[in-house]
């Protein structure tokens, strides 16, 4: 349990940091920006109970919002 829990930790930071340092950099066209950190929601397994996945959307959210500026 605490194997999987830190699994999904650190690609929970390793694509923040991902998206901060460098994806928000890229723009295709000027106008097209690659959003990598959405892949965090689409990797959770299947069995991930609803609520979890929307706090853990919302927090993904949270994050990605606070380093934006």
């Amino acid at each position: 349990m605490i194997r999987i829990l830190s699994k999904y930790a650190v690609m929970f930071i390793s694509l923040v940091l991902i998206q901060v340092l460098i994806f928000n950099q890229v723009q295709f066209s000027g106008f097209f920006n690659p959003y990598i950190y959405v892949l965090f929601i689409i990797l959770l397994p299947l069995s991930t109970p609803r609520y979890a996945t929307l706090i853990l959307a919302f927090l993904l959210g949270l994050v990605i919002d606070i380093f934006f500026e």
